[in-house]
Parts: structure tokens; C-alpha cells; sequence
């Protein structure tokens, strides 16, 4: 995905770039709404927009927090926190609404092309996911004001587009937070931490390759 999507993104030359997955369509004047938006803001490098599932429910996402240890923590057993910080889906702010955040999906991200040429193309070490939330890092790493404007939508068959292989998919979905958390977080962080954050990594792959081996069997 990363290495497809860069194919195309050296040789676009507009004063934007958008990143829109082949499995959507994009709602009535989306791309006006977020073109003008843009126009008005020159300090927001990226911008997404609300993205709705086939069933019509919010896919979650479209507006996060960046994943560390903590937010990771209660995400994965699932702890309800009313702590902003600790939020990593945003779940308290509304789906309509227009506010700056940390991270966009994928599947729709509007880009600054002045933006895109100061931090740099999709890291190609991640094969599909992990990229947009490395390139939503560097963009806020690099001062740039990452924006989810909630009054335009697109509707995402999620997983239309990769359904076929998903042992493979499971695989790149934990090797890509494996090389995010070693990218930006392991130097930071001390031994003992990044022993249990590889670990439980590596057995929550190795489980659902297993449950995924034996739903495939039956």
C-alpha cells in the first residue's frame, strides 16, 4: 500500500494530494467542502473527513489519538476512561464536528502538498498498515495542524479490497505496530518496557493467526 501509494505521490504535482483507498465512495461535495476548508486554514497540512462503514457506523478510524502503551492498554481490554489523553479513539468528541486531532485513516487523508514535500513520502518499511498513522506523526512532528472535519463524509467497504488473505493481513497488521512503536517510541523508553510491548506483540499475533487457522478450517 505504502510503496503503491508513493508510486503516484512523486509525480503529483497539485497544491494538494489526496490519499482515498479504492474501496469508498466519496459523498457530494466532500472535496469541495474540504478544498475550501484548506484554502482558509494554511497552517493544517492534513485533513480527513467523517468515514462511515457499509452498515452506516462511524469507522472509529477516522479520528484517533496516536497509540502508546497506555491508550494501547485500555484499547485492547477494552476500559472505558474519560481521560483525553488516554482516549485513543476520541469517542468523547462528535462525529460532526471540526476539530484538530492527532491521526486520520488511509482511506481519506487531504494533504498539503507544501506539507507532504517537508516531511517526507509513506515509509515503505510498513507493506499496508501503520503508514498513515507514521505519516500523521511526522506531520505533527514537523508543526503542521492535523484536522477531522466532520461535516464531509465518505463510506468505506472496509476490507473489500483484502479479504482473501488474512493470515497475511494479520501478520502486516502487528508487524506494522511493531515497527511504529520501535520507530518513535522504543528510544524513549526503557528495556524492561519494550521487552513486554515486543512480546505482547508477538503473542497477540501468534493467537489470532491461530483463531484465524481454525475459523478457516471450519
Amino acid at each position: 500500500f505504502a510503496a503503491g501509494n508513493n508510486q503516484g505521490l512523486k509525480i503529483a504535482s497539485g497544491q494538494y494530494i489526496l490519499l482515498l483507498n479504492s474501496d469508498t465512495i466519496v459523498w457530494e461535495n466532500t472535496l469541495e467542502k474540504i478544498y475550501r476548508f484548506m484554502e482558509n486554514n494554511p497552517f493544517v497540512g492534513a485533513c480527513g473527513c467523517r468515514v462511515l462503514l457499509a452498515d452506516g457506523t462511524l469507522d472509529k478510524a477516522c479520528k484517533r489519538s496516536f497509540p502508546n502503551v497506555k491508550n494501547s492498554f485500555y484499547r485492547l481490554f477494552h476500559i472505558p476512561t474519560n481521560s483525553k489523553e488516554d482516549n485513543y479513539n476520541l469517542d468523547n468528541l462528535p462525529d460532526d464536528g471540526i476539530y484538530e486531532i492527532d491521526c486520520l485513516t488511509g482511506a481519506f487523508i487531504f494533504l498539503r502538498k507544501k506539507c507532504l514535500d517537508s516531511v517526507g513520502l509513506l515509509d515503505e518499511t510498513f507493506f499496508m498498515y501503520g503508514e498513515d498513522i507514521d505519516l500523521c506523526y511526522r506531520i505533527k512532528q514537523d508543526n503542521w495542524k492535523i484536522v477531522y472535519f466532520g461535516k464531509a463524509k465518505i463510506t468505506h467497504f472496509k476490507g473489500a479490497s483484502s479479504k482473501k488473505q488474512k493470515s497475511k493481513l494479520l501478520y502486516e497488521f502487528y508487524r506494522a505496530m511493531y515497527i511504529y512503536y520501535k520507530k518513535h517510541h522504543a528510544n524513549n523508553t526503557s528495556f524492561f518496557v519494550n521487552l513486554i510491548v515486543y512480546l505482547g506483540i508477538a503473542c497477540l499475533c501468534i493467537l489470532k493467526l491461530i483463531l484465524n487457522f481454525f475459523k478457516k478450517k471450519n
